[in-house]
């Protein structure tokens, strides 16, 4: 279940976990020879993009459209608390309503036509190969937009800190996801793997989108975060985890 809405607009730099998963995930895309690196704004997908396009020999070009939305007042809270403080705000945001906005933050609307345009930009883009470094929200609304879903069908994806996914592009003919969550590491607790949990003292998301001529990667990258609320993005859970 959601333990907090973490991440977000805060601009955390990544930590020494964060700063290792990048460089082994550089390793794994530079044979994949990007020819462009765009990154969100925020300052931990900043940082993993330089340690990406390090790798890579290529420079790294800012995209606003590319960060994560904003939480508003319920960053870094726990959802009971928010069904407390929030209860009408919660019922809408779990239907994911489409006129939702986020208390004092994010219209869902402006997040989602912000990362369609995007995603059109980089599809329509001339290199052959760029990557976008950005975050877990952005990858499954970027997935339900080049896969034709409806919203709410982002619940389908689960993005995994530090993981590769591939949605090959085919022009006017739409697009197939052909992995997801590829290269994920095991998050450890306290020596103890739990694939499918997140450490207590660390980790918040950023991710990478590769679009080539026929194909988009999409590379989440972990980053850690000192508060132990912060395990978990709600867009990273479905109406049966609530």
């Amino acid at each position: 279940m959601i333990k907090a809405f973490a991440g977000g607009a805060t601009d955390i730099p990544l930590l020494p976990h964060g700063r290792r998963q990048a460089q082994r995930l550089a390793r794994t895309i530079a044979p994949l020879q990007p020819l462009v690196c765009l990154a969100s704004p925020l300052v931990r997908c900043r940082e993993t993009a330089a340690i990406l396009a390090a790798e890579c020999g290529i420079s790294v070009q800012i995209e606003n459209d590319l960060k994560e939305v904003d939480f508003g007042l319920w960053e870094n809270l726990v959802y009971p608390d928010i069904q407390q403080k929030f209860p009408r705000e919660a019922r809408e945001w779990e239907r994911l309503d489409d006129s939702f906005v986020y208390p004092a933050g994010e219209a869902l609307a402006d997040f989602i036509h912000r990362v369609g345009r995007v995603m059109d930009g980089l599809c329509a883009h001339p290199a052959e190969t760029v990557l976008a470094v950005t975050h877990g929200g952005v990858i499954k609304a970027a997935l339900c937009h080049l896969l034709s879903l409806p919203t709410d069908k982002q619940f389908l994806f689960r993005i995994r800190p530090g993981s590769l996914a591939v949605l090959d592009l085919f022009g006017h003919n739409g697009a197939a996801l052909s992995g997801l969550n590829l290269g994920a590491e095991d998050v450890t607790d306290h020596g103890v793997n739990r694939p499918t949990s997140r450490s207590p003292d660390a980790v918040l998301d950023d991710s990478v989108l590769q679009i080539r001529e026929r194909g988009l990667r999409c590379v989440q990258v972990v980053h850690e975060q000192a508060d132990d609320k912060a395990d978990g993005v709600p867009c990273d859970q479905g109406p049966e985890d609530r």
